[in-house]
């Protein structure tokens, strides 16, 4: 069961580099050109790019806490339940710095 939570992360993980725009239907424009109520307010996710930085590697320094449900996920319910909210906020927070880049 752990197996399937870490290769579910896994997969979120790497999503990013899988699903590669469509070059057909992406669009580049100057953002100058574009009214600012048309535009996304990153500082709703990070206040700065510091604070993205910092979120990431934070959460690169996460990947091997995984391991401590290794085997162990079947023992009881408790440990499940960790293990899937270990995996639910990772998975929130790579959403977060996903969107954000």
């Amino acid at each position: 069961m752990c197996k399937k939570a870490g290769g579910l992360m896994l997969m979120l993980m790497f999503s990013a580099a899988i699903f590669k725009a469509d070059p057909v239907q992406s669009q580049s424009r100057d953002r100058s050109t574009v009214s600012v109520q048309d535009t996304w307010n990153l500082a709703d996710l990070y206040p700065s790019d510091a604070a993205w930085k910092q979120a990431k590697d934070g959460m690169v320094g996460r990947f091997d806490h995984i391991l401590q449900f290794k085997g162990k996920v079947a023992s009881s319910a408790s440990t499940l339940l960790a293990c899937l909210q270990f995996n639910a906020d990772l998975s929130r927070e790579f959403g977060r710095l996903r969107n954000y880049a």
